[in-house]
């Protein structure tokens, strides 16, 4: 110590201590103290040397004299006080007044500066601790003696200046790894003062995430000995966290024991930096080879040997060792056979060139398939001027050669799709005028290339005012979406008529200015689509209509059967009613009829019974058929036949049909007092029927469709006219089996209509030998027959027997077919007639059963069914009936198979 380490007079501390209050002091009035404690303090204030005494657990703080330039502007509030108190210097004594209390007594160094601020303090201490024990011997508190004091020695001096130059931070550590000494780049980086950063508080400049890292790494080399590096991060004055890398070193005595640590901590933070940027430039460099499938290489020309990286090396199947430097032909082994050549050429020509290298060829794949790969590369010369290296890379364009294929494919697709005559293609501005459009369009609007290219065309005005608002709609979707789907809309033709397209479109460019649309012409379909709409309400008024006319006849039948259960009736009303009730059954009749014919012939289920027919003849029966219609309005019916006799071959009781119900739809439509004439002329080959009236006429678009079915003229609200609408069809289908064809003609409504039939005429000269037919009526019998009836319908089967038996034969009625059965086993009757659905068993079964029996092989037997289908008749002729008829059986029907079995037994 220098002679001014005193400071003040010697008794200056002890009078303090006379003068101090201590009732706060952790070591209580003087009075009080222990003799150890007592003892103590007297060696201290009365020692030489700087002196410090620590006593209790606070610990209590007392020195001498010498002590005060090293307490500085703590003294004297600090003297008697806590050595807590003493903040400046409590951290870097802490651990040393532990190993004191702890037993232990020691010598230690340390700079002056962390303890205090006084100007006179010297810059270093050489300080000596020990334990203080009571008279027990217990540790009680300690002492510490400053042995040496005084400024750096001249080799310290000297290694700071050394330290000071160099660009590192440099520190040092006493063996137990205490801080003792930083260099001045050290204060610079962190921004720190001296001192601040002795002993540990030098933990408090790493990153919270380092620190225990650092810390282990820094134990470790503290109790094996070997060299401490480690890279962590430091607070640097700006705030900032920056990396650095720690190396310390031990020096050793010449017994090779530790006396010091000597570190540095280098600032590489740019380095770091950079490090982490090229890898993370590599990361995605190599993610983006690999996502690329872009391999790379180096081709050492003169040593035959690629080196290539782990992308090339998968795309090539090569293993690590080829990898790392195999010879060209390995890698040539996984071309495509047929691209080898090609490809040793391409490198063959950048070597002698000196060009870029670029070749394409097929690699074989793992699975045997094979990849399209496109190679780069550029030959580099050594000093000499010799070819030496051909570094490059390789991208796998499998999937570009797939896209452009199906780019090819998809605009020859598109190419024949614009060229084809089916779907229409336009290129359009988004005002409509037509930029482009392909044949197919303008043949949709009747338009020729060169009519297109001369006047132009504008979707606007081909677009009827009708559809305006629907394709304003469907442009602003477009702008909207960029896209514009199945709009069905119409366009004017050149001609003034309309075609139906259906569309869609996308525009081009955004915002939108240009756009192309493709349609196809479904006027067909619009077309058929309104004609299915309009046969479904042709339907609809059928119905409706067919419930009507059945309704008509039912209406008087009913109340004539209601009428003749009322009272006694004379004859005269009982035929009067009688026959409305057969009259409104016929019409019934007819109208069911004309239903069943339509379902048959439409199904294809009529069987023509063909054979030579006059055509005269069929005429005659068809107007005898309708007179009672032209009697009743007063008609003018005259026939207009050739001389000879004109035949056709064909059924002819369907050719009666077919022109009974041409010469009714004409009276039909004839006023009262009208004219129809009938015309048969040959043409030809063909024999031609006209059946002209000068009726109500047609328009021309229902003279169209006169033959359709449900077509009918205009009707009244009261159906005077009557029909079901279906008679000109049934005539349309049957002309046509018999390969001929019917047609309409009017010149307009109220100027009449014309019905022409043509039919293969068919050449014959025995036309003379055809006989007219003779109406017969029911002629009274020679012979009575026995009739045999079998309904279980009561009034039917009595009704039956009653009109049997009024025209002069005898009927017997059962209606249990066991009954008939036996009946018929022991009577035989001439004729029966046998209903099909019966109890017990059907008419069928009973058929069959009577045919068994004795003497009934050959009696006629009459089906009556309500069902009159084709299969229907076939299963009962198969059953063993002669005829059969269809409910409600006409009496003259009955009639005549009654006369046919008794004219043949006559002929007998």
């Amino acid at each position: 110590m220098n002679d001014s380490a005193g400071g003040l007079p010697a008794p200056a501390v002890e009078r303090i201590l006379r003068e101090r209050d201590w009732s706060a002091s952790p070591l209580g009035a003087p009075a009080t103290w222990e003799p150890a404690l007592a003892y103590a303090a007297r060696f201290v204030l009365d020692a030489p040397v700087p002196a410090f005494l620590g006593w209790g657990d606070a610990p209590g703080l007392l020195y001498n004299d010498g002590a005060v330039p090293l307490v500085g502007t703590r003294h004297p509030a600090l003297l008697g006080g806590s050595l807590a108190e003493w903040e400046e210097a409590w951290g870097e004594l802490q651990p040393h007044v532990a190993r004191a209390l702890a037993g232990e007594s020691f010598r230690v160094g340390r700079p002056a500066c962390p303890l205090g601020d006084g100007g006179d303090a010297p810059a270093w201490l050489e300080l000596a601790f020990s334990p203080l024990r009571d008279l027990d011997g217990t540790v009680r508190g300690f002492t510490c003696i400053v042995s040496g004091t005084g400024a750096l020695r001249p080799i310290d001096a000297e290694f700071r200046a050394i330290a000071d130059a160099m660009p590192h931070m440099v520190w040092s550590t006493l063996p137990d790894g205490y801080h003792d000494f930083y260099n001045q780049r050290w204060y610079e980086f962190t921004g720190m003062r001296e001192g601040e950063t002795d002993g540990e508080r030098w933990n408090a400049m790493f990153h919270e995430a380092d620190r225990e890292r650092a810390w282990a790494a820094w134990r470790h080399s503290l109790e094996t000995g070997t060299t401490y590096e480690i890279e962590y991060r430091l607070r640097h004055r700006s705030g900032e966290y920056r990396w650095v890398l720690g190396r310390a070193q031990p020096v050793r005595d010449a017994q090779g024991g530790i006396v010091r640590w000597m570190g540095t901590c280098t600032d590489i933070h740019q380095q770091k930096r950079n490090e982490e940027a090229l890898q993370d430039a590599r990361m995605r460099l190599s993610a983006a080879l690999v996502a690329a499938d872009i391999g790379t290489w180096t081709y050492d020309l003169v040593h035959d040997r690629v080196y290539a990286d782990r992308n090339l090396a998968g795309i090539w199947g090569v293993d690590e060792a080829t990898a790392a430097g195999g010879p060209l032909s390995a890698y040539l082994a996984a071309v495509h056979p047929d691209d080898v050549a090609y490809t040793r050429r391409c490198i063959d020509d950048a070597i002698a060139t000196g060009d870029g290298f670029e070749c394409t060829y097929r690699v074989r794949r793992a699975d045997g398939t094979w990849r399209d790969v496109l190679a780069r590369g550029k030959v580099t010369r050594d000093a000499a001027g010799r070819a030496a290296w051909l570094p490059g890379v390789v991208l796998d364009i499998s999937g570009q050669k797939r896209a452009e294929e199906a780019l090819r494919a998809s605009e020859m697709r598109f190419a024949r799709l614009a060229e084809s005559n089916v779907v229409g293609v336009v290129r359009y501005r988004m005002d409509g005028s037509i930029i482009d459009a392909n044949q197919a369009f303008l043949d949709m609007l009747g338009y020729t290339r060169v009519e297109f290219e001369r006047d132009g065309l504008d979707s606007r005005t081909l677009t009827p005012p009708e559809w305006a608002d629907a394709t304003a709609r469907a442009m602003v979707e477009l702008r909207t979406t960029g896209r514009m789907e199945n709009l069905v809309k119409e366009y004017f033709r050149k001609d003034g008529s309309r075609v139906s397209v259906q569309m869609g479109s996308i525009t081009m460019d955004h915002p939108a200015t240009e756009g192309v649309a493709v349609m196809v012409d479904v006027t067909p379909i619009q077309e058929a689509q309104r004609a299915l709409r309009e046969a479904d309400r042709r339907k609809d008024e059928f119905l409706a209509m067919l419930a009507h006319e059945l309704r008509n006849p039912l209406a008087p039948i009913t109340a004539a059967a209601d009428f003749l259960k009322v009272g006694r009736l004379d004859e005269d009303r009982v035929r009067q009613v009688t026959t409305i009730i057969g009259r409104q059954a016929r019409h019934m009749t007819g109208l069911i009829d004309d239903l069943l014919d339509v379902s048959r012939v439409t199904r294809g289920l009529i069987t023509l019974e063909r054979a030579p027919v006059p055509l005269a003849g069929v005429i005659s029966e068809a107007v005898e058929q309708v007179r009672p219609q032209v009697k009743a309005k007063a008609h003018h019916l005259e026939l207009h036949l050739p001389s000879d006799d004109a035949q056709v071959e064909g059924d002819r009781k369907r050719l009666v049909q077919v022109f009974a119900n041409i010469l009714g739809n004409a009276a039909k439509y004839t006023p009262e007092g009208g004219r129809i004439d009938v015309h048969v002329r040959r043409d030809g080959g063909n024999v031609a029927v006209d059946v002209c009236d000068n009726g109500i006429g047609m328009a021309p678009d229902l003279a169209a469709r006169a033959f359709d079915l449900f077509s009918q003229a205009e009707r009244s609200a009261d159906r005077s006219q009557g029909g079901l609408g279906i008679g000109l069809a049934l005539v349309k289908s049957l002309v046509e089996l018999h390969d001929g064809t019917v047609s309409a003609h009017s010149d307009g409504p109220g100027r009449g209509s014309r019905f022409t039939v043509v039919l293969p005429r068919l050449a014959s000269d025995n036309d003379d030998a055809y006989a007219e037919p003779v109406a017969t009526g029911a002629a009274a019998a020679a012979e009575a027959l026995e009739v045999l009836i079998v309904d279980d319908n009561v009034d039917a089967a009595q009704i039956l027997a009653m009109y049997i038996e009024a025209v002069g034969h005898r009927a017997t009625v059962w209606h249990s077919p066991g009954k008939a059965l036996a009946y018929a086993a022991e009577r035989r009757p001439d004729v029966c007639v046998l209903d099909i659905g019966l109890p017990e068993f059907d008419g069928h079964e009973l058929a069959r059963r009577l045919r068994a029996l004795p003497g009934m092989a050959d009696v006629p037997l009459v089906a009556v069914s309500g069902y009159g289908q084709a299969h229907d008749r076939e299963r009962a002729l198969a059953a063993g009936f002669d005829r059969h008829f269809v409910k409600p059986v006409m009496a003259a029907d009955i009639l005549d198979v009654l006369d046919g079995v008794a004219a043949r037994r006559g002929q007998a």
